[in-house]
């Protein structure tokens, strides 16, 4: 898979960069993510408590960071670190394990403990922002349309390639959209078949746009904004979820998703491996 470099920052807790064969794939430190730009569902259920604590900014205190394990084929790194700097006390608190292995793979694994504060998640999983050179989306899994845990009848399980710019669903007002569930693996690449491959322990769900969350999120004032008034980022922002609240859809006037398709605090416990890909151009 060619040359791999892997730079953990511990004063953060963060992959920082992972460097393949002398090129950066990171434009941002991999991060935990729990929150997802408001849909038109989530809006009226939407906790004011997210904002307050500064979840939807993923606030991070770090408390404790170092090498847990060091073998001669691998290392494993550990953080335990604390959500909601804007609280009065941690909202949430995880532990991180990351092991990077001489084969170029990395496996991340998070042990969540519950949020006794927050009734409900938005999502659990990972931010992997990427230079937006990285376009080509390949991966066996719930397709060719967005497939959210209650609304994906219209979808089927099989291979599906596209863009992160053909990802992009363009709703009259921005919010969260163009995911993917029931993933085996996923492929995230540039024009030259070059870039990385995610397995999880178990199906997962996965989006790649050229947006930020942020950008797509107009807030606790719901602005009334349209989605093409919003900018495409210089990245590719690909989001790799354990699991990720339903959309509801019954009405688009505020009925949430129902109980079985909610993701409730829980103690939370996330696995995956990340591996490089130089090349590819076959299918699997």
């Amino acid at each position: 898979c060619g040359e791999f470099d892997v730079l953990f920052d511990k004063s953060i807790g963060r992959v920082t960069s992972l460097m393949h064969d002398g090129k950066e794939m990171l434009a941002k430190p991999i991060g935990l993510e729990l929150f997802r730009a408001p849909t038109d569902n989530d809006r009226p259920r939407a906790n004011a408590a997210w904002y307050a604590w500064g979840l939807d900014k993923l606030e991070q205190n770090t408390h404790e960071c170092g090498v847990y394990k060091h073998a001669d084929d691998y290392v494993t790194l550990f953080c335990d670190f604390s959500l909601g700097a804007r609280a009065k006390e941690p909202v949430m608190r995880v532990k991180e394990y990351i092991t990077v292995s001489n084969d170029g793979s990395v496996s991340f694994e998070f042990e969540a403990e519950r949020a006794e504060k927050c009734d409900e998640l938005p999502r659990f999983g990972l931010s992997i922002v990427m230079p937006r050179g990285n376009e080509r989306v390949e991966y066996f899994g719930m397709g060719p349309y967005e497939a959210y845990a209650d609304h994906k009848y219209q979808s089927h399980i099989g291979y599906f390639r596209t863009t992160a710019t053909d990802n992009f669903e363009h709703y009259i007002r921005p919010q969260e959209n163009g995911t993917k569930t029931d993933i085996r693996w996923w492929k995230m690449l540039d024009q030259s078949g070059n870039g990385i491959k995610i397995v999880a322990a178990a199906p997962f769900s996965a989006s790649a746009l050229h947006y930020t969350i942020e950008s797509l999120d107009e807030g606790w004032s719901k602005e009334q904004g349209h989605s093409q008034e919003v900018d495409e980022a210089d990245l590719t922002n690909l989001c790799i979820d354990k699991v990720q609240a339903g959309l509801g859809c019954e009405d688009s006037w505020g009925r949430i998703a129902r109980l079985e398709y909610q993701v409730p605090y829980a103690d939370y416990e996330f696995t995956f491996i990340m591996m490089p890909v130089k090349n590819e151009v076959g299918v699997e």
